[in-house]
């Protein structure tokens, strides 16, 4: 398992994977890249740069997408994320607020929280600058997700020999850490 993931880490595959689900996360996905990059990262850490990159190229051009939604039909584009699951009617007034109060300073938040697609539908829908959202954009990710990624890799290197003798219960542990994450924030459990 650790092998493979390490051959799709290193393949232009990994990278399209990571990029295409930074991409639909920061549209509608309601599940964070994290899952799938997290696991490449540990597995070939020398990837890491290479695999941010393309976190953040799929970041900005799905947040590129939404912003379009929102200049389109911003009420539309607000209901769509509505319906998504882990976002409440409270949800965009809290971001509305944290704009408001920190400007662009609001998507530069650490760990879980508010998805990065309801900070881009206010920024937007309040007439925030693009290219200003374009460095929110990727701020956000870095101090989101790069803990995660920073921890993987440390892992990766640290540890390979541990993390292939006990790959399935690694693997295991994993899978069921996000599961139980997202039974908790999707409100099912």
């Amino acid at each position: 398992m650790i092998d493979r993931a390490a051959d799709m880490a290193r393949s232009p595959r990994g990278l399209a994977l990571v990029a295409a689900w930074a991409f639909a996360e920061a549209l509608l996905l309601p599940i964070v890249p994290d899952v799938v990059l997290l696991p490449l990262v540990a597995a070939a850490p020398r990837t890491t740069p290479r695999l941010a990159l393309a976190l953040a190229v799929g970041a900005l051009a799905g947040s590129a997408i939404l912003v379009g939604l929102v200049l389109a039909d911003p009420d539309w584009t607000r209901a769509l994320i509505l319906g998504l699951p882990g976002i409440d009617a409270l949800t965009f007034p809290r971001v509305e607020a944290d704009v408001a109060a920190h400007g662009v300073a609001a998507f530069a938040a650490v760990g879980p929280g508010v998805p990065l697609k309801v900070y881009t539908t206010v920024w937007t829908a309040t007439g925030g600058s693009p290219l200003v959202l374009a460095v929110a954009v990727v701020v956000n990710r870095l101090t989101r997700i790069g803990p995660g990624i920073v921890l993987a890799a440390v892992l990766g290197h640290v540890a390979p020999r541990w993390l292939r003798r006990h790959e399935r219960i690694a693997f295991a542990a994993y899978a069921l850490g996000w599961i139980a994450l997202y039974l908790v924030y999707w409100g099912i459990a």
